[in-house]
């Protein structure tokens, strides 16, 4: 005779198999980028541009200070400038930015815009 104490305990066991069942298994196949899975930070646009390139490491995005970069590139000159720990945020936050070099070279500045996280 089927109690109703057995009926659920075999229905709980057989969700709970059906549960397991779907979970399925295997590796992490997701390609889609995360904050957690970014590696860096390039493709800024710059203006003028003659050779000046930025890349700014994962580990910078977490910086609670600002942090300073170089966007010589293949140039012939630098341009030292600043993010704030606000500009990094927003690229990890999948946005874009725009700044103007502090550093003046060769009678200019550029302003640094977008940027992509991969």
């Amino acid at each position: 005779m089927l109690t109703r104490k057995l009926f659920l305990r075999q229905m709980g066991g057989g969700c709970l198999t059906l549960v397991l069942a779907g979970c399925g298994g295997g590796g992490d196949d997701d390609d889609t980028v995360t904050p957690d899975k970014v590696t860096h930070c390039s493709d800024f646009l710059f203006s003028p541009n003659h050779g000046h390139a930025l890349d700014i490491p994962a580990a910078d995005l977490d910086s609670l200070t600002d942090k300073s970069y170089s966007i010589q590139g293949t140039a012939t000159h630098d341009h030292p400038f600043t993010l704030t720990a606000a500009n990094l945020a927003r690229l990890k936050a999948g946005q874009t930015i725009l700044v103007v070099t502090t550093g003046i070279a060769l009678e200019h500045s550029h302003d640094v815009s977008g940027g992509s996280c991969t």
